[in-house]
């Protein structure tokens, strides 16, 4: 089910607990001439400061802490714009850091035209969760071996009318390991359906919300899928 609308006002008119998991990836505060693809979700700025996308990234875990049963997969990449922000959260919601998982890619963007700059190959996938925090282990889950690793690599993803596209093995990888058949996944920044359409492969509930403006493609992605 694709939803239309403003995820954070969309969210709040959800149960508590009413979703299993959550895969999602949020705005990383970044865009053309610094101009935030979050801006919509906090003020009418231009540009956020640290404390506004602070505010943002805050209030949206927030609330996917509320409305989920499990855990919450929350995938951000640590740039120059939102580290501080990142890292403050990190701190905040330490006692309910369960662990990470890596992403890496294997064709990374080059950082830029200036010398003394790391090319950042890696994304994090914060796992936020009510199953036991403070303990490593995972309860809810899907993956009898032991030696399931806490890194994905895989390589950087496009789509035609979207610029940060999802690669389908990161939402493929944690449905397969960390649900069960029928549980139910929201994806409040759904993007191009990435995540809808490894859900209807691995015959998961979908639960998505979008702007209109991407609503199209992530229809014809999961029409594709039959």
């Amino acid at each position: 089910m694709i939803i239309q609308g403003d995820c954070l006002e969309v969210m709040k008119k959800m149960d508590n607990k009413s979703v299993d998991i959550v895969i999602t990836s949020p705005p990383y505060n970044v865009g053309k001439n610094d101009h935030s693809r979050a801006k919509k979700y906090i003020s009418n700025t231009d540009k956020l400061s640290e404390d506004e996308y602070y505010d943002f990234l805050d209030t949206t875990i927030s609330e996917l802490l509320r409305v989920t049963k499990y855990h919450v997969f929350f995938n951000i990449q640590i740039l120059a714009s939102n580290k501080v922000s990142v890292f403050r959260i990190i701190g905040k919601y330490a006692s309910q850091i369960k662990d990470m998982i890596y992403w890496g890619k294997t064709n990374p963007p080059p950082s830029g035209y200036n010398d003394g700059l790391l090319t950042s190959t890696i994304e994090l996938i914060i796992v936020f969760s009510h199953d036991s925090p403070n303990k490593r282990v995972f309860t809810h889950h899907s993956f009898p071996s032991r030696y399931v690793k806490n890194y994905i690599e895989t390589s950087v993803a496009h789509a035609n009318g979207h610029h940060a596209v999802f690669p389908l093995e990161i939402p493929e990888f944690i449905i397969k390991h960390f649900t069960l058949e029928g549980d139910v996944i929201l994806d409040p920044f759904l993007g191009s359906g990435t995540t809808a359409v490894a859900c209807k492969r691995l015959k998961r509930d979908c639960i998505g919300e979008k702007e209109e403006k991407y609503i199209e493609l992530a229809k014809k992605r999961l029409e594709e899928e039959g």
